[in-house]
């Protein structure tokens, strides 16, 4: 099994300092109704009507500064806002798997409701987990988590690369995945 910068790996902190006045606590509020109510990114692009592919493409030119071609922008940006604004199906499960809550000291403000930690510390299924060096779904609880489960469980971290590790790093993504395939066995058999 290989996930690539999974979401939800380790268990949300029983301490929650949440702040209970000023901006942030109102921006909290607001954020965990707008989840709570199935309102998705996708909702919003929908929204946004044809506006919705001028902010596509402009995120797209964003994240992905000089790496594309002006053609490849285009296809890239059309197929995002094309499968971000039809019919939503999976979108409105992100209620059903997502908590937002502010942790000190962690990154990010959405927290799976129920982690794989679990799943992961029994498992018997050789799993390799891949972050980005800048990933916000990276937490230091993915080394004890796979220390629990060394037999099993590996982790590996990508030089130059946040959550989108097979764009910012793929060369070093991709023979990762061939070394864990040849290590397990599964490469090359059927």
């Amino acid at each position: 099994l290989i996930l690539v910068s999974p979401f939800g790996v380790h268990d949300l902190p029983n301490q929650i300092k949440e702040p209970t006045s000023g901006m942030l606590s109102y921006f909290i509020y607001t954020f965990r109704q707008i989840v709570e109510r199935n309102f998705t990114p996708q909702a919003f692009l929908q929204l946004l009507g044809p506006l919705g592919s001028v902010f596509v493409s402009a995120t797209v030119g964003w994240r992905f500064k000089t790496k594309l071609e002006e053609e490849d922008h285009k296809l890239v940006a059309d197929y995002l806002h094309s499968i971000n604004v039809l019919h939503i199906s999976g979108g409105h499960s992100l209620n059903a798997f997502v908590r937002p809550a502010v942790v000190e000291n962690e990154r990010g403000v959405l927290w799976a409701r129920e982690s794989l930690k679990s799943f992961l510390s029994h498992s018997t299924i050789p799993t390799s987990m891949y972050f980005g060096d800048k990933d916000w779904m990276w937490s230091p609880q993915v080394e004890s988590i796979v220390q629990q489960n060394p037999k099993y469980l590996t982790f590996k971290r990508f030089s130059n690369a946040g959550h989108h590790v097979y764009w910012d790093n793929a060369t070093d993504l991709n023979q990762a995945i061939v070394d864990d395939l040849l290590e397990t066995g599964n490469f090359g058999s059927s």
